[in-house]
């Protein structure tokens, strides 16, 4: 999420996150490959956004 953040200014759901970690594990796409992940956002709280922020988890 930090990275989304940071780099794209994007806030994304952390299972959106799974799949973006993923991909940029090195060797994981071949360069003639296409690839999609979907992305979304709509279920991140701002409570939970600045627990990401802080480096803490939500109680």
């Amino acid at each position: 999420m930090i990275y989304m953040m940071e780099n794209h200014k994007v806030i994304t759901e952390g299972a959106s996150c799974v799949g973006i970690a993923y991909c940029m594990q090195e060797g994981v796409i071949q360069p003639v490959s296409n690839v999609v992940i979907v992305i979304t956002g709509c279920g991140v709280s701002m409570e939970w956004v600045r627990c990401v922020l802080d480096g803490k988890t939500l109680k």
